[in-house]
């Protein structure tokens, strides 16, 4: 944080992008520095600045479940509904990882589109699909510290999938790419 306020107090254009064009806000997000992120908006960071894949800080936060810099940057304007180049928005990403906190910050904003369809379907799909042998050996790798990320906890896609069914804005009737009605997730009564 001191380099950055030491950059920032010499001019430092808080908005230049590295070659893939992610600046200071993506690797703040991305990597959970609410203090990073909280200092970078207030001396003008671009909230829905782009990378080369179409990636938003938020998308970045989303990804990897930071709710704190999520809620900060949602308070400053951050447009929920961005999506990158995979055509996934927050929420998909959120839901995808089974992150609660995370799904409950985006849908409490209020401008969240709760039925966003990407080329993967919709957060409801991505929160159903059952968590596979990949995803724990995911977690496993992850969690055994030989790649230097935050290591994700297996996702609680059970409880992302009640939180989508409470907003009752679902549209049920809406088929993913395989054509499958997505009614045989229980609605709440």
């Amino acid at each position: 944080m001191d380099v950055m306020r030491l950059l920032i107090a010499n001019k430092a254009d808080v908005n230049t992008g590295d070659r893939q064009w992610q600046t200071a806000l993506h690797g703040a997000a991305g990597s959970g520095r609410v203090a990073a992120v909280r200092l970078l908006l207030e001396n003008g960071a671009d909230i829905d600045t782009r990378s080369w894949d179409d990636a938003t800080p938020l998308l970045a936060t989303a990804k990897a479940g930071y709710a704190d810099v999520a809620r900060l940057l949602l308070g400053h304007g951050a447009d929920p509904n961005a999506c990158g180049k995979d055509g996934k928005t927050a929420l998909r990403h959120a839901c995808e990882a089974g992150y609660t906190e995370m799904v409950t910050i985006l849908l409490a904003e209020g401008r969240t589109d709760i039925n966003a369809r990407s080329k993967f379907g919709t957060p409801l799909e991505a929160a159903s699909r059952p968590v596979d042998e990949e995803d724990k050996r995911r977690f496993l790798f992850n969690f055994s510290g030989l790649k230097r990320t935050k290591a994700k906890r297996p996702a609680d896609r059970k409880a992302v999938v009640k939180l989508l069914l409470e907003r009752r804005a679902i549209q049920w009737q809406q088929r993913d790419r395989k054509a499958l009605c997505l009614t045989e997730v229980q609605r709440p009564s």
